[in-house]
């Protein structure tokens, strides 16, 4: 008796361990999906695609930059980023990429990147206040 209720038990966390394991999880997903968005800015900032890298912007932060004409020169800073350098803190519908380096005189350099999810595509933009 004592055996089969070991073995049940044994059963039991198996098919757990399995059925969580499938179970879809929305945060992964969506940094999966914003981290996909940030590689393809990046690379069309090293190909200077310009109007592939506006397509990632939000149109407000796009309208600002090219008034400022600020579109090329952070095609430029993009350009020379590195993705999977990157953490990523998710919050609802925004993720923030971050990265931190240490300079030679062991000063912090901290490096963040802002998307927001607009019309259920991830966009580069502003960090937009709590709703």
């Amino acid at each position: 008796m004592e055996r089969n209720s070991i073995l049940f038990g044994i059963v039991v966390c198996l098919c757990s361990l399995l059925l969580c394991q499938f179970q879809p999880v929305q945060a992964d997903d969506d940094e999966i999906a914003a981290r996909a968005v940030f590689v393809k800015i990046v690379n069309a900032a090293k190909d200077g695609k310009a109007a592939e890298f506006k397509s990632y912007l939000l149109k407000d932060d796009l309208k600002e930059m090219e008034q400022q004409g600020m579109v090329e020169m952070m095609m430029m800073m993009m350009a020379g980023e590195k993705p999977e350098e990157f953490s990523a803190n998710l919050k609802g519908d925004q993720i923030e990429f971050k990265k931190e380096t240490k300079s030679k005189d062991n000063l912090t350099e901290s490096t963040t990147i802002h998307m927001v999810k607009d019309g259920g595509q991830w966009k580069f933009g502003k960090k937009k206040a709590a709703e």
